[in-house]
């Protein structure tokens, strides 16, 4: 196993047993199924769109900002933390070559950031389709396909 990876790995053991990293998994999550069902219950209200068309759908699934912060805070954790806690001092100190412990905390940072992500569009992706029951019948008009905010299912077509 190459340099890099192995101080990938403990940079990686390291980001998932800190508290930071576990609340900050926590609150990103909620935050998305949260602005879901926000974005679902004001659904064709105050001139929003109502469910099922495809601007409330994009309305809903727009939750980019906060998995952009959850990275940046991810990325001032895993270097902030170092320094604020000194243990830059010791991973400095066992790693001769600086520039592989640069290289493998920005590998691990990544790797965190890309499996936070997945996991919160996943279960706000989850929580949009939930939101809406599925149309009665392929052939149903668009506007009777529309689900309502009360989550009950939409009238059947009548041909």
């Amino acid at each position: 196993m190459t340099a890099i990876a192995r101080l990938t790995r403990a940079e990686l053991r390291k980001l998932a047993t800190t508290r930071t990293f576990l609340i900050t998994l926590a609150l990103s999550a909620g935050l998305a199924v949260i602005s879901v069902v926000v974005d679902a219950r004001g659904a064709g209200k105050n001139g929003t769109p109502p469910l099922g068309t495809t601007a409330s759908t994009y309305q809903m699934l727009k939750f980019g900002a906060v998995t952009s912060v959850t990275m940046l805070v991810l990325g001032i954790i895993s270097s902030g933390g170092e320094y604020r806690h000194k243990t830059i001092i010791p991973a400095m100190l066992i790693t001769p070559r600086r520039g592989a412990l640069i290289a493998a905390k920005a590998i691990a940072t990544a790797t965190a950031g890309v499996m936070l992500s997945g996991l919160t569009f996943g279960l706000g992706l989850a929580t949009a389709s939930r939101s809406c029951p599925p149309a009665a019948s392929p052939t149903c008009p668009p506007a009777r396909r529309a689900c309502s905010p009360a989550r009950s299912s939409p009238p059947p077509c009548s041909g």
